[in-house]
């Protein structure tokens, strides 16, 4: 015989005689599914309940966990739940009705929990009361209650909230603004958790200056780290850094596959679409330029229709030149620069009576 059977066999003894802690890791051991042949869940829930009625509350959790993970009636989870009365089982009653897991989603009372439970220490419901406070679900909104409850659970390990606690501090949301921190925060998120999102905010603050000394070279570096891992907009703010020539040589090519990217998980974003079209082929461009236009009534990508149809590397039919009249005059009403000069030259005079002629002649 096995020295692992016999320590099972040694635990089944104890447990029988009524030894606690004997009968939860029993339990434990009958309910693990990475051993579904020596599993015996019957009997891995019994011995829970009765270490729960001689006073271990944590074995009610145990049980309420398993309760839901063999999709028990909810109303058994729940009660067992609440016959445990520890921070952990109303952190587990929170969770069921934040996320309407098998019961009507209920923020109001998932607060409760959650509150009741970080105000006993817990630190993963402190994050989820300070989220629920940042975006006023379940509660009335404040930001310095969020900001009270995520600090608590950063500075207690909770790697989730490093992020949120450096927002809080470059936003001076619930704080004074306090940049420094909130680049400490954020790589500290990164080197503890590789959160690709920290990865990204690092990029921006070495590339604003802000909370450390600006370096365009780190920014980029940091950027790249953040696309490697898979954060989105990192990739379209990598894509500017090779448009610009920030922290690298210009790169065109890399920057149209990053946007390229981008929009296949973000098709309706009209920033991404204008850059690609600016630095994109006339051909290719102009579709970018209409999309933005028609989205959102842009100047700015007016004014490149209108420069894309004077340079002649569209074709534009005589019956669009009056769209392209219209673009000019919204473009010179936003003062787009160059706008007002085009208007006002002979070249565009000489461009309206050509398409003129064109129209008659048809």
């Amino acid at each position: 015989m096995t020295g692992e059977q016999d320590k099972y066999r040694e635990l089944q003894k104890c447990a029988e005689a009524g030894d606690p802690v004997a009968m939860r890791e029993l339990a434990f051991l009958l309910s693990d599914y990475d051993k579904p042949e020596d599993n015996n869940i019957p009997r891995a829930l019994e011995l829970y309940r009765r270490c729960g009625e001689l006073g271990d509350r944590d074995a009610f959790v145990d049980y309420g966990v398993l309760l839901e993970e063999l999709d028990r009636p909810v109303e058994q989870v729940i009660a067992a739940y609440r016959r445990a009365g520890t921070p952990e089982a109303w952190f587990n009653l929170a969770l069921l009705y934040d996320y309407g897991r098998r019961v009507p989603v209920d923020h109001r009372r998932a607060v409760r929990y959650y509150r009741r439970a970080a105000d006993a220490g817990h630190i993963e419901a402190a994050c989820n009361l300070g989220a629920s406070y940042h975006h006023g679900t379940g509660v009335r909104k404040d930001e310095h209650k969020a900001f009270f409850y995520i600090r608590f659970a950063a500075e207690n390990g909770d790697e989730l909230a490093y992020c949120s606690l450096a927002e809080g501090y470059y936003f001076g949301e619930g704080t004074r603004k306090n940049y420094r921190k909130a680049f400490e925060w954020f790589r500290r998120s990164y080197l503890q958790s590789r959160r690709a999102k920290a990865a990204d905010w690092l990029g921006a603050l070495y590339a604003e200056g802000k909370g450390v000394r600006r370096d365009l070279r780190k920014a980029f570096l940091w950027r790249k780290k953040a696309v490697a891992s898979g954060d989105e907009p990192a990739l379209f703010s990598l894509a500017l850094m090779y448009i610009y020539g920030e922290g690298t040589e210009k790169k065109p090519d890399e920057a149209r596959k990053l946007l390229a990217r981008f929009l296949e998980r973000n098709p309706d974003d009209c920033d991404a679409r204008y850059w690609l079209g600016m630095i994109s082929p006339a051909a290719e461009a102009l579709p970018h330029f209409d999309f933005v236009y028609r989205r959102e009534h842009d100047p700015w990508s007016a004014w490149q229709i209108v420069r894309l149809g004077l340079k002649g590397e569209c074709r534009f039919p005589p019956e669009r030149f009056r769209e392209l009249e219209k673009l000019l005059h919204l473009a010179v009403r936003k003062k787009i620069p160059g706008a007002l000069r085009l208007l006002r030259s002979r070249r565009w005079q000489a461009e309206i009576r050509r398409k003129r002629m064109a129209e008659t002649c048809m």
